[in-house]
């Protein structure tokens, strides 16, 4: 019978994955605005076409961004395109170890379904 090992994890599944702490800090953000525009696609029952005139991309981009191909959207564009649905962005800025447990896994959910697609 083997022994498993149990390790404690990061606050950011990106930092456990092997990025450097500002490259897992920036997939995070990028992670939770592009999990929001997906739900908001799903919301509206948009096809990819619709979507792609709604928030005037392409539909290749809007492929991507369904798919979650994190690598393509910076923050910029993405809060853009969160913008054109009317969705508000706020920002937190918070001393390390600040954050409660609940946020702490509600992000951590998120990024798993990101990172669980091996969109990196």
């Amino acid at each position: 019978m083997s022994e498993n090992t149990i390790t404690q994890s990061a606050d950011n599944i990106f930092i456990d994955l092997g990025f450097s702490a500002e490259e897992a800090d920036n997939l995070l953000i990028r992670s939770q605005l592009m999990l929001a525009l997906q739900n908001q696609i799903k919301h509206h029952g948009w096809t990819i076409e619709q979507t792609a005139q709604h928030l005037r991309q392409s539909s290749d981009e809007i492929k991507a961004l369904t798919q979650g191909k994190i690598g393509l959207f910076s923050v910029d564009i993405l809060i853009a395109m969160l913008d054109r649905v009317g969705m508000t962005v706020k920002v937190e800025i918070c001393p390390p170890g600040s954050l409660g447990r609940s946020h702490f896994w509600n992000e951590r959910a998120i990024a798993y379904r990101i990172a669980a697609r091996r969109i990196l």
